[in-house]
């Protein structure tokens, strides 16, 4: 019988130049996270604005600081996951799952179809008496 036998352990190999690969991604990835916080910083205020009526500074402000605690607790939770399933399921699940989502959001003639409205609650509310007004609805 054969036994397996572990490489033998080597010392990290230290430097820039050794590491450029790696060093290169690690600058690719920070790029695109910094993008994506521009984008968060410039972009939710007009979605909050244009689409769910919020006018006032502070309001807008508000509703940037819950998207960032809801994210923050979805990363947390994703990381306890990803202990348990995998890094790489849980990153290809959700992509599976993510992937149709942007799509879904542009055909959508509005706001309805993507985003289960519960009767009765005052932005769905709001959203009739935007709808009537404008004649869309």
């Amino acid at each position: 019988m054969r036994s397996i036998t572990a490489p033998p352990e080597t010392a990290p190999v230290l430097g820039l130049r050794q590491n450029l690969a790696e060093f290169s991604l690690l600058v690719l990835v920070n790029a695109f996270v910094g993008g994506m916080v521009g984008l968060e910083r410039v972009i939710l205020p007009l979605i909050a604005e244009q689409e769910f009526g919020l006018v006032s500074k502070s309001a807008i402000l508000s509703f940037i600081v819950g998207f960032g605690f809801v994210k923050a607790f979805t990363n947390l939770a994703a990381g306890r996951f990803s202990d348990r399933i995998g890094r790489k399921a849980l990153l290809v699940g959700g992509w599976i799952v993510g992937l149709p989502i942007p799509f879904i959001l542009m055909w959508a003639p509005s706001w309805r179809p993507p985003i289960r409205r519960r009767g009765g609650s005052a932005s769905s509310e709001r959203e009739r008496s935007r709808t009537a007004s404008d004649g869309s609805g």
